[in-house]
């Protein structure tokens, strides 16, 4: 079975330097790339309650254990690619996702 690469996004590794203050917590997030790499369709397809939520292409997401933290990303077939684009902590706003 042939990997996905995933490439998490200058705002995923900033929001991660920023926002995440345990190491535990970091190490969680970034645990998952090791998953999406094998299973890039893990979390479900993005579908929010609030247009304001709802990002300009489809994407899935994946809530992290453990963490208060969710990924965010687009599968690229061509490429064998996901692109983790946003890290959203779970507790703030959904009309505020992905900079609207």
């Amino acid at each position: 079975m042939n990997e996905y690469t995933v490439i998490y996004a200058q705002d995923v590794i900033d929001a991660m330097m920023a926002e995440v203050t345990s190491r535990h917590v970091c190490e969680r997030i970034d645990s998952y790339r090791t998953i999406l790499k094998t299973f890039p369709y893990h979390g479900p397809e993005y579908e929010p309650y609030y247009a304001a939520a709802k990002p300009l292409f489809p994407c899935r997401y994946t809530p992290v254990p453990g963490t208060p933290f969710a990924l965010h990303y687009a599968v690229d077939e061509e490429r064998r690619e996901v692109n983790v684009f946003a890290l959203e902590f779970q507790r703030a706003s959904p009309m505020e996702r992905f900079g609207r």
